[in-house]
């Protein structure tokens, strides 16, 4: 059975991304490298906030969602400044953050940060992946940043659900990624 990780890799890359670009950290390497198994080119930035820029430009040219990748905390913080941007450029885009394993989360402070509540004024959603149905709802994201007014959505990745087998209880195929079309003009004013 395939990991989160591996499901949310598949998931973009069947939905033509080619490439991503990041600055990696260790809570984050499981999706980065199931990215590469994939196909999926890692870009290498020295700042998050490039990398955030750089998906922005990207998906202003292409009219799809373009991917910035970044580790938890600081990382995160850094990579805000381009998605905020996306936001007010109307740019699909997709950020996908690390977060804090759910099993550290109640005791642990290091780079510990709602990012969920970071990423939520600027972005038009905001998903923490549990490694259920992840296929269906990274569909649904890529559909939200499509959807009138394009703009950023944001999926945190929890370190240890990116290892964990995801579960499927939904067929992703139902899930389309392209919004539904605006009604036609009736002719009448």
């Amino acid at each position: 059975m395939p990991t989160c990780a591996e499901v949310l890799a598949a998931t973009l890359r069947d939905a033509g991304v080619e490439r991503m670009f990041g600055l990696p950290g260790g809570e984050i390497l499981d999706f980065i490298e199931a990215a590469r198994k994939v196909g999926i080119e890692f870009i290498l930035v020295r700042h998050e906030a490039v990398a955030a820029f750089m998906a922005d430009a990207a998906g202003q040219i292409a009219r799809k969602p373009a991917v910035c990748v970044s580790t938890l905390g600081p990382g995160a913080m850094n990579l805000t400044l381009g998605v905020a941007n996306a936001y007010l450029d109307r740019s699909p885009l997709i950020a996908i953050t690390a977060a804090m394993s759910t099993a550290a989360a109640p005791y642990a402070t290091h780079q510990q940060l709602d990012l969920n509540a970071v990423f939520r004024p600027f972005t038009k959603q905001t998903i923490t992946l549990d490694g259920v149905n992840t296929a269906a709802t990274v569909r649904r994201a890529w559909r939200t940043t499509l959807e009138p007014r394009f703009g950023p959505v944001h999926l945190a990745l929890p370190s240890d659900v990116a290892r964990q087998p995801d579960r499927q209880a939904e067929d992703p195929a139902m899930v389309t990624l392209t919004p539904d079309a605006p009604p036609a003009p009736s002719g009448e004013i």
